[in-house]
């Protein structure tokens, strides 16, 4: 019976039928790492490319994967197929069993290019797993962090059942000291290993849990030269941490012309839209992934039609502390 009401909730959830989400957190005991202990190693299809991915449903995001058939955060994929084109470049940063670079790489096809760069061995290996049982050729693969300097550093994995948290910046405490060593991991400078010169439209995705500031720095010439669009990952605490605030990455691409986006995914099923909304410095803290554009790129064409106008309000900015909920205005602060 539990076979059949899995079957039963995949199916469900791949269609991106009425609440999806909640159904799979609940019927499908996500976060019930017990229930999981000794489940097998499974093979899925990915719903979008059909491309071959193993998965560990013993591993938190594994199991979405499992549910979803694609990678957990669609607003990610819907700016990823927003943006790219055949013959494009993608940068991968912490690609974790390489989801989104397979993603990307159906999309930009043979005469494109993807870079993913994951440091953690262990999910290292199935990244290599994935782009090599596939075919993907295309794909570069570089185990190895982002930073601004080249160095070497320890990559520790806090806490339990999440493969996708290992980490070089200091662990929250939260986590109480339950910390495994990853071992001592190559990092370096995305313009040494990025070709500033290459005149293909380009992509970069940054989740590299806290090194994102970092790794933005390490990215400057690529930057300046290429005007990619890209997509961060504002993890505040980790980057408090690591003494990079959010607000500090608002701040390095605004310097340097670009705009930042908050992005909001909505509508029902194939009729998903995907919106960008200009984002004030004070809400980059509140927002899980933030997009920035440069006006002159060749990329800001190609996502124009879903920029809103200034002051719309989108609809998960309605929990922010300290404001009042306003459907199509700003939050505005409480009397």
């Amino acid at each position: 019976m539990r076979r059949i009401g899995d079957s039963a909730l995949r199916w469900y959830a791949r269609r991106e039928l009425p609440r999806f989400g909640g159904l799979v957190t609940r019927y499908g005991r996500l976060e019930d790492f017990a229930f999981w202990n000794d489940a097998p190693i499974v093979e899925i299809r990915d719903r979008f490319h059909g491309h071959r991915v193993r998965l560990n449903p013993r591993d938190f995001y594994h199991r979405i994967w499992y549910y979803f058939g694609s990678y957990h955060e669609l607003e990610i994929l819907s700016v990823i197929k927003a943006g790219l084109r055949p013959g494009d470049c993608f940068v991968d940063g912490g690609a974790n069993i390489g989801l989104i670079s397979m993603f990307a790489a159906g999309i930009v096809g043979r005469s494109g290019l993807v870079q993913s760069f994951e440091p953690f061995p262990p999910i290292f290996d199935e990244l290599q797993f994935h782009i090599e049982v596939n075919g993907l050729t295309t794909v570069r693969l570089h185990r190895m962090g982002l930073s601004d300097v080249p160095s070497e550093m320890e990559i520790r994995l806090p806490g339990h059942g999440n493969l996708a948290a290992a980490t070089f910046s200091p662990i929250p405490d939260r986590y109480a000291g339950v910390v495994s060593s990853g071992g001592v991991i190559p990092i370096v400078r995305g313009d040494d290993a990025i070709d500033a010169d290459d005149p293909r439209p380009l992509m970069i995705k940054l989740d590299v849990e806290g090194f994102e500031v970092r790794a933005v720095g390490g990215l400057a010439r690529v930057i300046e030269k290429r005007l990619p669009a890209v997509v961060a990952e504002a993890n505040a605490e980790l980057l408090d941490l690591n003494g990079t605030p959010p607000e500090l990455m608002w701040d390095m691409f605004v310097r340097v012309g670009y705009m930042p986006f908050a992005m909001d995914r909505g509508g029902f099923r194939s009729r998903h839209r995907l919106w960008l909304h200009p984002m004030p410095r004070e809400w980059i803290r509140h927002e899980r992934d933030v997009v920035f554009l440069h006006p002159k790129s060749a990329m800001w064409a190609r996502f124009q039609r879903t920029i809103q106008p200034p002051g719309r309000y989108w609809k998960h900015l309605g929990v922010l502390p300290g404001t009042r909920r306003s459907w199509g205005s700003p939050p505005t602060a409480k009397a």
